[in-house]
């Protein structure tokens, strides 16, 4: 009997449990289809609200409803009584008792399942663009004086990055991300002379939607730096590829000169270069002194020689423009000369950098005032036999409420009395640098900011050394120093000493200096793991030394056997042997548009400079001269489906209304004209500011960014 009893029972728990589990799994399903379904009304609402942005808003002429009488501003009771009402009537009219949503039937179900599916697949099909930081930098939503404008070879770097890819390095993603670039169909830039930031940005009177349809289709607007700041014209600035890291290596293995680049480019932005100086030797000008005195006659100088010290010119370390803009050094160039209208040049006028220019090694220390800053209160120089040439003490013009002597080693004690200000010590500096020297550091750009100087010639240690393979991670001072020459600094507890961290970042340039320019830097190759595997704690230099000279693969060259007297054009015809063309046209088919006085400068970049337009287009470069910028807008739109690559150049007027709004137009039908999935580029160059007039920022050049998608249509 207790038997069956047990029995029963047993039966019973397991039939209970049973219909549990079901209905648990009957409660999940359940909440997975309302969960589903949620999400899907999300997705439709985003999609709604996008579409509504697009278009244009059209203001109700609706008047505002009247108060009931009786009811005051932020009385919610009548609300509250009507809405209840509303339900009640809508329950009785419907049959509904439960104010539950309606479940799903299983075919409903299945049906958005696969909708979901569907939208996800179209989502992943389509390109993406978005800005970093530094792109929303320079972004027009901030104003003039907040931003920092991007240069024009990094629209050029995201033009290649949606044609090739990763095939060749090129480092985009500094300001923006462009996303599965390899679904990108075709890639439009248009470049408009003439024409400035604003003249596409102002509202136009009468033309409301159509420039709400410009910003909708180019959503991604930056400021840019001219290319007339630095003396260069569009054409080029855009076409002309800067060399890779491993086309550096290689240009240097193969002529041992990289001076001849860095002249032609380094910091014509925003410093007063002077006339290129020859610098020869004390040994030849000796042995030529007689011969001119005789002669009479003008003996062109030698070509300069490297120092007894160097095997390769200290030139290559030099942070270029790109780089300076990257790390953040002070620049007066476009807006950054607004954001550091205070900073001083460290000379009226600067003499060609070259392998014989002095370095000197720069540390500041600086302490928290009431301005919620840093401010300068040391500065120390050395020269390259490491001999302290100036140190000073300085008072900041604001209080000090933080000596930070942990780690700038200043004290109280070591304040009082001093009155050296700020501008004392920029009229020394300027006093004792010579035109062409150039100054070592460890992150130079703080020291900089602190000293509230601009200086063209910067040799960055946190940069020229990496051992982490990631450039923005910077590795400290101490840390380099005592893996590289062996030694310890900032072993105190009283603080940094500047004259130490100035000589020590001064002689970890002049060690790299003796070996190559890859050296220490992991990003151009250094191998770490090899280094700490033969360089083991406590072991000398000379070990290092004989890591380095081990045999190299047999692609590479020894630098001790490269000549270095090579002469300047041969090298810049290397480095002008690279430009978006020659890289787009090898596997896609390019076609330039434009007037005859445009297309001039393009012809030494185009295969077909002169084509005619054919129903078939083979891959190349291919140019087509029109007669008028009309000409030029119809042809594109027309042709546009064979290419892969097109650039619309044109010279505009923006003078007047009626003109901005043919150059709108003529951005809008290009636009309408690419492939869905298209990457669309639009370059103004900078406005014309007449003679006599103060330029606005509305005339600057900007850029404009947008990728042409298709709308999401349910199979």
């Amino acid at each position: 009997m207790l038997f069956c009893f047990l029995l029963m029972l047993t039966m019973d728990n397991l039939q209970k449990t049973e219909k549990s589990s079901r209905q648990k799994k009957e409660y999940r399903m359940l909440n997975k289809k309302r969960k589903l379904e949620a999400f899907f009304n999300i997705a439709l609402a985003n999609d709604k609200q996008r579409r509504a942005k697009e278009e244009p808003i059209v203001s109700s002429e609706e008047p505002p409803k009247k108060m009931r009488k009786g009811t005051q501003r932020g009385d919610t009771s009548v609300f509250k009584k009507e809405r209840g009402e509303f339900m009640e009537s809508e329950k009785k009219k419907n049959g509904i008792i439960s104010e539950r949503k309606k479940r799903l039937s299983e075919e409903e179900y299945q049906e958005l399942k696969k909708t979901l599916k569907e939208r996800k697949k179209f989502l992943k099909d389509q390109p993406r663009f978005w800005l970093r930081e530094n792109g929303k930098k320079a972004t027009l939503e901030l104003s003039p004086a907040q931003r920092i404008p991007l240069l024009m070879g990094d629209v050029q770097q995201l033009v290649l990055f949606g044609l090739v890819g990763n095939h060749i390095f090129q480092d985009h993603n500094r300001w923006c991300h462009l996303d599965h670039h390899g679904k990108v169909s075709q890639v439009m830039v248009m470049i408009l002379e003439g024409v400035g930031y604003g003249d596409l940005t102002s509202p136009i009177p009468g033309k409301p939607k159509r420039c709400s349809l410009f910003e909708s289709t180019f959503p991604n607007q930056i400021e840019l730096i001219g290319s007339d700041t630095y003396d260069r014209n569009i054409v080029d600035d855009f076409s002309l590829v800067p060399l890779s890291a491993k086309s550096c290596r290689s240009l240097f293995l193969k002529y041992g000169n990289k001076e001849a680049e860095l002249k032609s480019k380094i910091f014509r932005t925003a410093f007063p270069v002077g006339v290129v100086k020859s610098v020869v030797s004390v040994e030849v000008a000796e042995n030529v002194k007689d011969e001119v005195k005789e002669s009479k006659v003008d003996v062109p100088a030698p070509l300069p020689a490297l120092p007894p010290t160097d095997r390769f010119s200290r030139v290559h370390l030099i942070l270029s423009p790109s780089q300076m803009l990257e790390e953040r050094y002070p620049l007066p160039l476009g807006e950054l000369a607004t954001q550091y209208g205070n900073f001083v040049m460290t000379k009226d006028r600067y003499a060609e950098v070259t392998a014989h220019s002095p370095m000197f090694g720069l540390d500041c220390e600086m302490c928290l005032t009431t301005a919620w800053k840093n401010e300068l209160t040391r500065v120390s120089i050395v020269n390259e036999n490491h001999e302290l040439v100036y140190e000073s003490l300085v008072m900041p013009y604001n209080r000090i409420t933080n000596y930070l002597t942990q780690y700038s080693g200043i004290t109280r004690k070591m304040m009082n009395g001093v009155k050296t200000r700020l501008k004392d010590v920029q009229r020394d500096i300027r006093n004792l640098l010579p035109p062409d020297a150039i100054l070592v550091g460890q992150s130079l750009n703080g020291d900089l900011k602190a000293l509230e100087m601009f200086h063209p010639y910067c040799i960055d240690t946190s940069v020229i050394f990496n051992v982490n393979g990631e450039r923005k991670k910077k590795t400290k001072l101490k840390t380099l120093y005592k893996m590289f020459i062996g030694g310890n600094i900032q072993e105190g507890k009283q603080g940094h000493d500047s004259v130490e961290d100035a000589a020590a970042a001064l002689k970890l340039a002049q060690f790299k200096l003796t070996k190559t320019p890859d050296y220490g830097d992991a990003v151009l190759g250094f191998d770490l793991a090899k280094y700490n595997a033969q360089h083991g704690e406590g072991e000398n230099k000379e070990k290092l030394d004989a890591i380095m000279e081990e045999e190299e693969p047999a692609d590479q060259t020894n630098y001790k056997t490269v000549d270095i007297d090579v002469p300047q054009p041969e090298v810049l015809k290397v480095m002008e042997a690279s430009s978006v063309f020659t890289i787009a046209a090898k596997k896609k088919k390019v076609g330039v548009f434009a007037t005859a006085d445009v297309m001039e400068f393009y012809s030494k970049y185009l295969e077909y400079p002169h084509d005619s337009i054919q129903d078939v287009i083979k891959p190349g470069s291919h140019g087509y001269v029109l007669e008028s910028n009309y000409k030029v807008v119809k042809s594109v739109c027309h042709e546009l489906p064979k290419f892969d690559f097109v650039i619309t150049h044109m010279k505009a007027e923006a003078g007047s209304e009626k003109d901005r709004a043919r150059v709108l137009n003529s951005c809008l039908k290009v636009s309408e004209s690419l492939k869905d999935n298209s990457l669309m580029v639009v370059i103004a160059g900078g406005g014309k500011v007449p003679e006599g007039v103060e330029p606005q920022p509305e005339s600057r050049p900007g850029c404009f960014i947008g990728v042409k998608v298709a709308p999401f249509v349910k199979l």
